[in-house]
C-alpha cells in the first residue's frame, strides 16, 4: 500500500520532481561518462594514462562532494514543498513512522529513475568522450560503439546509492521530527528582507562597482603570481565586491527603473520588481557563492582548453626529429656562467667537440653498433654566446624601440634584460634544416636573420626585423632582415626564446658554448628503444666521468608526455567545470521553485484581482531570467578579466585564441543554464497555478 502511495505522489508531483530528476540524470551522466573513458583502453599503449585514470580519480572525490551537497540541497526542496502533504496523512491517522517511510520509498524511486536514465545517457556520452580521448592521446578513432564498463557503473551506483541512503535518512528524520502544526503550516514561511533602504542600496551598488574594478586592476597588474600579496588582495576584494554588488543590486535596479514611470507602472512591473528585489537580497550568499563557482567552472574550462589546443600546436613543430641530445655547457643572464662539470668539457675538448665522434668512441667501448648503423641522419647544433660583447633582452629591447613582455603580451620581471640572446651558424642550422626536408636558408651580405620556437617570442623578433635592427656581432654589425618561427630540435617544451643565425665567419672568437645538441633520424628497422638503449651510457645520471647529456628527448617521449598532458588538462576541465555548472543551475532553479512555493498566495491574489495568467507568466519567467542571469552575466565580466591572465599561461605552451574558447564555453554553459531555467519556469507556473493552489486547500 505504501509503495502504491508513494507511486502515486511521484506521478501526481512530476512538475515538483522536474528539476530534482533532471539533476541527478546529469549527475549521472557525467560520472558515469568521464569515469567510463579513464577505464576503456583508448590509451593502453601510453603510460600516461595512468596519470588520466588517476586524475579522474582525483577529480571524481570533487565531484562526487559538489554533487552530493546538490542533491541533500534539491532534495530538502522536496521535503519543503511535501510537508503540508505530510501534514494532512499525519491528520488522517497515519503514524509518523509511515509517512517517513513513504517519503523514502519516493526518493529511491525517482533515485531509481533517475540513475537508469542517468546511465543511458552517460553511456551514450561516453561515445563521444572515448573518440575525444583517442584524438587527443592520437590512436586513431574508436571503430563501432563502446560497450558499457562494468566497474564505472558500480562504482556510479555505490556513490548515488549512498547518497539516495543519506538523503532518505535525512527525510525521514525531518519528518519524524517536525510537528503536525509545523508540517501543515510549513507553506506560509516568508523571506525576511535585508536591505530596505533603496538610497543606502545604489551607493553600495556603486562601492561594489568600485571594488571589482579594482581588483580587475590588481589582478591584470599581479598576473597570476600566487605569492604576491596583491593577487591575493585582489582575490580578497572581488570576492567582497561580488557579495556587495548582488546585495545591493535589486534596490538599485528597482530605484533605476522607478526613475521611469511609465515602465515601472506598467502592467505588472511594480510587482516583478518587488519580487525581483525581495528574492536577491534574500539570497546574496547564494548568489555570490554560485557566481564565484560559474567563475572558476568557465576559468577551468577555457584555460583548460586553450592550454591543451596550444600544446597541441607546439607538438607538431617540436617533434620533428626522431631524437634530441642535448648538453647544457652554460647560462647567461647578466655574466657567463658554466655549469657543466670539469669532465664534461674536457671529455668534448678531446673529441674537438663533436658529439657524434664521442658518441661512436664510447659505443665501441661498449661493444655496441656505431651510429652510422642506428641512424639515417645525425647533425649537430651549437648556440654560442659572446661574453665580451654579449647580446641581451636589454639590448634588443633597444633595438626594437619596444620591450619584449609587452609585444608578447605576459608578465616578466625585470631580470629578463639580462638573459643572452645566441648565436647559431648558419651551416649548422641548415644542416639540422636538411635532415627534415626543409630548403636551406640563405643570408644576403652583411644581415642575420632571428629565430625562436616559442610562440609567444615571434611577433618580437618579427619587429626586430621590421625594423631592420643592426646587431653588434664581435666587431662586426648584421642586419636582422626576416624571422623564423622554427624549432631546431626535438623537447619536451619549446626550449629556445630566440637566437640569432649568423654566417659561420662571423662568429667571434671570444664566444663560448653555451649548448650543444645532437639531433638524430633512426635507421629504417631501428625503433626508439633500440636507440636509447645504445645510447643510455649518455644519460647524465649515469656517466660521473665523460661529456654525458643533460636532455635526450625522443618523439615517442615527447608526444606521449604532451599527449598525457593534453589528455589529463582536457577532462579535468570539461569534467570539473560541467560539474560545477550543473550544481550552480540545480541551485539557483531550487531557490527559485521554493521563492514560488512560498509566495504562491501572492500569486492567488493576482488572479483574484483579476491578472491575466499569460501575464503572470512572464513575470514569473522575467523572475527566473533575472535570478540565473545576474550571477552568469558578472561571472562572465571576471572571466573576461581573468582571460587575459590566464592568456598569459597559455603562452607559454603555445598561440591559441582563448576568445574564441571562452564563447564556446560560454555557449555550452548558456545551453545548460537554459535548460535549467525553462524547467524551473514551467515548474514555477505549476507551483503558482489554479490547480497547484486547489491541490493545496
Amino acid at each position: 500500500m505504501f509503495a502504491k502511495i508513494a507511486w502515486g505522489n511521484v506521478r501526481k508531483s512530476v512538475s515538483d520532481f522536474g528539476i530534482y530528476f533532471l539533476t541527478v540524470v546529469l549527475g549521472v551522466t557525467v560520472f558515469y561518462a568521464f569515469n567510463a573513458t579513464a577505464d576503456m583502453d583508448v590509451a593502453s599503449a601510453i603510460e600516461s594514462r595512468a596519470l588520466l585514470t588517476q586524475a579522474i580519480r582525483f577529480a571524481t572525490v570533487l565531484v562526487t562532494i559538489v554533487l552530493a551537497f546538490l542533491i541533500l540541497y534539491a532534495n530538502s526542496f522536496l521535503i519543503r514543498r511535501r510537508k503540508r502533504e505530510f501534514g494532512l496523512y499525519l491528520a488522517l491517522g497515519m503514524r509518523t513512522s509511515q509517512v517517513a517511510f513513504i517519503a523514502v520509498l519516493e526518493t529511491v524511486m525517482v533515485g531509481a529513475v533517475s540513475v537508469a536514465c542517468g546511465l543511458g545517457v552517460g553511456w551514450l556520452f561516453s561515445q563521444a568522450l572515448v573518440n575525444v580521448a583517442a584524438n587527443i592521446y592520437n590512436t586513431g578513432a574508436v571503430p563501432g560503439l563502446v560497450g558499457f564498463s562494468l566497474t564505472s557503473i558500480v562504482r556510479t551506483l555505490v556513490v548515488f546509492g549512498a547518497l539516495f541512503i543519506l538523503s532518505s535518512l535525512m527525510n525521514a528524520v525531518s519528518v519524524s521530527r517536525t510537528t503536525l502544526i509545523d508540517l501543515m503550516k510549513a507553506n506560509r514561511t516568508n523571506q525576511e528582507m535585508k536591505l530596505r533602504s533603496l538610497p543606502l542600496s545604489v551607493v553600495l551598488f556603486a562601492v561594489a562597482v568600485s571594488l571589482i574594478g579594482v581588483a580587475y586592476k590588481l589582478l591584470l597588474d599581479t598576473g597570476l603570481d600566487f605569492t604576491s600579496p596583491s593577487f591575493l588582495a585582489s582575490t580578497v576584494i572581488v570576492c567582497v565586491g561580488t557579495w556587495l554588488f548582488f546585495y545591493s543590486i535589486s534596490g538599485f535596479l528597482l530605484r533605476f527603473i522607478q526613475s521611469f514611470k511609465g515602465v515601472y507602472l506598467s502592467g505588472l512591473n511594480m510587482f516583478t520588481l518587488r519580487q525581483i528585489n525581495s528574492r536577491i537580497n534574500g539570497a546574496t550568499a547564494t548568489m555570490t557563492m554560485v557566481c564565484m563557482t560559474l567563475f572558476f567552472a568557465l576559468i577551468c574550462v577555457c584555460g583548460g582548453i586553450g592550454i591543451t589546443t596550444a600544446l597541441n600546436s607546439s607538438l607538431q613543430r617540436t617533434t620533428a626529429f626522431d631524437a634530441t641530445l642535448t648538453t647544457q655547457w652554460g647560462i647567461y643572464r647578466d655574466g657567463f656562467k658554466q655549469i657543466a662539470n670539469e669532465s664534461q668539457v674536457a671529455a668534448a675538448e678531446a673529441g674537438n667537440w663533436s658529439m657524434k665522434a664521442y658518441l661512436d668512441a664510447r659505443l665501441a667501448e661498449e661493444g655496441q653498433m656505431r651510429l652510422d648503423s642506428l641512424t639515417s641522419s645525425v647533425r649537430q647544433l651549437d648556440t654560442w654566446i659572446d661574453p665580451e660583447k654579449p647580446l641581451t633582452f636589454g639590448k634588443t629591447d633597444e633595438l626594437a624601440g619596444d620591450e619584449l613582455p609587452r609585444v608578447a603580451g605576459i608578465e616578466m620581471g625585470p631580470s629578463y634584460k639580462e638573459g643572452g640572446v645566441p648565436f647559431i651558424k648558419l651551416s649548422e642550422v641548415n644542416a639540422v634544416l636538411a635532415q627534415i626536408g626543409r630548403e636551406p636558408l640563405e643570408l644576403k651580405p652583411g644581415t642575420c636573420l632571428a629565430i625562436s620556437d616559442i610562440d609567444y617570442t615571434a611577433g618580437y623578433f618579427k619587429l626586430l626585423a621590421d625594423k631592420g635592427a643592426a646587431i653588434e656581432v664581435g666587431s662586426t654589425k648584421l642586419i636582422v632582415d626576416r624571422s623564423l618561427n622554427e624549432a631546431l630540435a626535438t623537447e619536451f617544451v619549446p626550449l629556445q626564446t630566440g637566437a640569432i643565425v649568423i654566417p659561420d665567419e662571423a662568429l667571434p672568437e671570444t664566444a663560448v658554448r653555451l649548448t650543444t645538441s645532437l639531433n638524430i633520424m633512426r635507421a629504417d628497422g631501428v625503433n626508439e628503444k633500440a636507440l636509447m638503449d645504445s645510447l643510455k651510457f649518455f644519460d647524465n645520471e649515469e656517466i660521473t666521468e665523460g661529456w654525458g647529456a643533460s636532455m635526450i628527448a625522443t618523439r615517442e617521449a615527447v608526444q606521449e608526455q604532451g599527449f598525457g598532458i593534453n589528455g589529463i588538462v582536457a577532462f579535468l576541465a570539461i569534467y570539473i567545470g560541467f560539474a560545477l555548472t550543473i550544481a550552480c543551475a540545480g541551485i539557483l532553479a531550487i531557490q527559485q521553485l521554493t521563492e514560488a512555493s512560498d509566495n504562491a498566495d501572492r500569486y492567488r491574489m493576482l488572479r483574484r484581482l483579476g491578472v491575466a495568467e499569460g501575464s503572470i507568466g512572464r513575470s514569473l519567467g522575467v523572475q527566473i531570467a533575472v535570478y540565473f542571469l545576474f550571477p552568469l552575466a558578472l561571472a562572465v565580466c571576471h572571466t573576461a578579466c581573468a582571460l587575459n591572465v590566464v592568456d598569459d599561461l597559455v603562452k607559454l605552451f603555445g598561440i591559441f585564441n582563448l576568445e574564441t574558447t571562452a564563447l564556446i564555453a560560454a555557449a555550452a554553459f548558456i545551453a545548460t543554464y537554459g535548460v535549467y531555467a525553462l524547467l524551473t519556469w514551467i515548474g514555477a507556473r505549476s507551483l503558482t497555478s489554479e490547480r497547484s493552489e486547489g491541490a493545496s486547500v
